[in-house]
C-alpha cells in the first residue's frame, strides 16, 4: 500500500471481518496476529494508539458502534475535496 490508501476487507457474512481487524486495531483479543506499517510493528495495544498510527475500523453497525465521520476527520490519512464544495460534517 501506499501512503493515503484506505485498505478494505470483503467478505461473506461470518467469514470473519469484522473480528479481524478489531483484533488488529486492539478492540479484541486475539490469539496470534503480526501487522506491520512500513516495515516496523505498529503499537497497537489499544484502539486509541491504533489510530495514532493511522489505523482504524469503520464498523458495519455504525449507529451502536462507531464514530463515524469523527474518525475521518480525525485521521491524516482522508482525501481532501477542493476547498469550493467542501463542506464540514456535523
Amino acid at each position: 500500500m501506499f501512503k493515503g490508501e484506505i485498505l478494505g476487507f470483503a467478505g461473506l457474512v461470518g467469514s470473519g471481518r469484522t473480528e479481524t481487524v478489531s483484533a488488529l486495531i486492539g478492540a479484541s483479543a486475539c490469539y496470534r496476529k503480526q501487522v506491520s506499517l512500513s516495515g516496523q510493528q505498529p503499537p497497537c495495544g489499544t484502539p486509541a494508539l491504533a489510530l495514532k498510527q493511522g489505523i482504524g475500523l469503520l464498523p458495519e453497525s455504525r449507529k451502536t458502534e462507531g464514530f463515524g465521520a469523527a474518525f475521518f476527520r480525525s485521521t491524516k490519512h482522508h482525501p481532501q475535496p477542493p476547498r469550493a464544495v467542501r463542506q464540514d460534517i456535523r
